[in-house]
């Protein structure tokens, strides 16, 4: 037979923190209109490897940092190079501009 084990405190509720408010998504015109200015990925013709993977929007500057999802503010890349490129070395896109 086993023994029950009887808890004598009871568990402390936890508070789970609240989300920021999540932030407005680039509106579906002004995707559409990007992507036709841009015709696909900016880097195609990249050294750095081919494109692959669905067309990302990419803020030049950082909504973190007060970007605006506006046309000058934004470019289009594949998959590839806006994971492996431009996120993985911030100071190389810097210098691409």
């Amino acid at each position: 037979m086993t023994e029950r084990i009887v808890r004598r405190t009871p568990l402390k509720r936890t508070r789970f923190k609240q989300r920021a408010p999540r932030k407005e998504g680039v509106p579906r015109k002004l995707r559409e209109q990007i992507l036709r200015r841009d015709g696909g990925c900016v880097l195609r013709e990249s050294v750095y490897g081919p494109c692959w993977g669905p067309p990302n929007l990419h803020h030049i500057l950082p909504r973190s940092r007060g970007g605006e999802h506006t046309d000058d503010n934004l470019i289009v890349l594949c998959n590839h190079h806006h994971i492996n490129e431009v996120h993985a070395h911030p100071a190389w896109a810097r210098d691409m501009g």
